[in-house]
């Protein structure tokens, strides 16, 4: 199956909560499309997917790119719960709870220089006080200010121990 028409589906999609929502939607869609006899799919699903889902099955519509049988249909949208599965992701700690905004500036520099935007998996754990640690493909960086600070108190207590010998 080809699998370039998927990537419409993830222009927007940079968290697991909106990757988790895209997954529902089309769950959503496929079973729609078995129960429905409406001539297009579009109309089915309206206020049963989101708006930008919908918007892009109307779109897929119009070009005749959506699988007109209900056993296609099936078959493509498990496809694109498969592509969806399978695209990149990046577990981030961070002390705070980031804003859209924040989350789309680090989505974008992580998206530099690759085909596809990985799917940002944010955990927020105020322990870490600043920074943050990363985790991609089993390789874990911490840039947290705890583990610095740790380092820094345990130099320092090496120091006053070595000092009072």
């Amino acid at each position: 199956m080809d699998t370039s028409v998927f990537k419409e589906f993830t222009t927007n999609i940079n968290t697991v909560d909106k990757l988790n929502e895209l997954l529902t939607d089309a769950s959503e869609a496929e079973t729609t499309s078995f129960a429905s006899s409406a001539k297009h799919l579009s109309a089915s699903i309206k206020g049963k997917v989101s708006k930008k889902f919908e918007e892009i099955i109307r779109n897929l519509e119009a070009r005749n790119e959506l699988p007109k049988s209900p056993e296609d249909r099936s078959k493509f949208f498990e496809g694109l719960k498969e592509y969806l599965q399978k695209l990149p992701r990046i577990s981030l700690e961070l002390a705070f709870n980031p804003t859209e905004k924040f989350v789309n500036k680090i989505s974008n520099f992580l998206k530099e220089g690759s085909d596809s935007t990985p799917i940002l998996d944010i955990q927020v754990k105020p322990n870490i006080l600043a920074g943050t640690t990363i985790e991609k493909d089993g390789v874990f960086k911490d840039y947290s200010y705890t583990t610095r600070l740790d380092q820094i108190l345990k130099q320092k207590y090496s120091q006053r121990t070595n000092e009072n010998v």
